[in-house]
């Protein structure tokens, strides 16, 4: 199957799509009113592949990836870190401005450094909850990466965090719930991207992973 270019897929319909075509979509989609940043955000549940998706679309794209888990101070941390990242970085560059943000370290469990981020014509974000709809006003472009609950629950031992992170895993997921309560971003996503799920299997031995991925795309893609 030959992948799809992004712009021609039809509402809905799941294809292989490239991060190449995603990226010249974005970067063709105009601007929403008054932002001088295009904010790409990429949202998923813990363990569904969004940071790896981020990185790869990120060097499509030659943006900056900014991750939440650089923000978050401490595992409790999920709603402070949506607070912060609206703060600190997507308030000031969509406004054109210079940002900064404060570096967690997670060996030192503190905040330890400020980072400058001058203004940038594109910024990627990734991490859980950036798609809230409370930080849309800010984003571009939505993705939701997707994967089942025992796909994501096998990826989680193999971070490089794991033996850090297993005492919490329960409790970030108590807050993952909470988030998503009453704000469902996959329904408002523009790309749902397929990253284990029964039907990427049928794709597995097709797809060039650099380079392809299973996706749907849930409205009309903008000009």
């Amino acid at each position: 199957m030959k992948p799809s270019p992004v712009s021609d897929v039809v509402n809905g319909r799941r294809v292989v799509a490239t991060y190449r075509g995603l990226s010249e979509d974005i970067v063709r989609a105009p601007l929403r009113d008054g932002l001088r940043c295009r904010v790409v955000a990429i949202d998923g549940f813990s363990g569904s592949g969004k940071s790896s998706f981020a990185r790869r679309l990120a060097r499509e794209l030659d943006a900056l990836v900014v991750s939440t888990d650089d923000l978050l101070p401490g595992w409790d941390g999920l709603e402070q870190s949506l607070e912060l990242l609206a703060e600190w970085i997507l308030e000031p560059l969509t406004r054109g401005e210079v940002a900064s943000w404060c570096r967690f370290d997670w060996d030192e469990m503190r905040y330890v450094e400020w980072v400058r981020i001058a203004h940038t014509p594109c910024l990627v974000v990734e991490g859980c909850g950036v798609g809230h709809q409370r930080l849309m006003k800010y984003v571009s472009e939505l993705v939701w990466v997707s994967a089942p609950e025992s796909v994501r629950r096998e990826r989680l031992p193999l971070r490089s965090d794991w033996e850090m992170y297993r005492p919490f895993v329960a409790m970030w997921a108590e807050q993952e719930r909470l988030l998503r309560e009453n704000d469902d971003p996959m329904t408002r996503a523009d790309v749902v991207v397929d990253s284990g799920g029964e039907e990427s299997g049928t794709y597995s031995e097709t797809i060039d992973l650099e380079t392809e991925f299973l996706a749907r795309f849930k409205h009309p893609r903008r000009r």
